[in-house]
C-alpha cells in the first residue's frame, strides 16, 4: 500500500496502516507462486453496506 508492504504484519497493524493512507492509493496484491490455496473471490456487491463502513 503506497509503498509500505504489509507482508507478515497482523491484521490489527494492517488495519492501521489503511485507516492513515490518502485519498489516493496503490494497492499492489499478490499470491505466491507455490500457493496451494484456492482461489476466493470476494463478492463485495453482495454486502455493499458492510463494505463501505469498513
Amino acid at each position: 500500500v503506497n509503498g509500505y508492504r504489509l507482508l507478515g504484519i497482523n491484521h490489527k497493524e494492517v488495519v492501521t496502516v489503511l485507516k492513515e493512507v490518502p485519498i489516493h492509493v496503490r494497492l499492489v496484491c499478490c499470491r505466491s507462486k507455490s500457493s496451494q490455496d484456492a482461489l476466493c473471490p470476494i463478492d463485495t456487491a453482495q454486502h455493499q453496506a458492510a463494505f463501505q463502513t469498513r
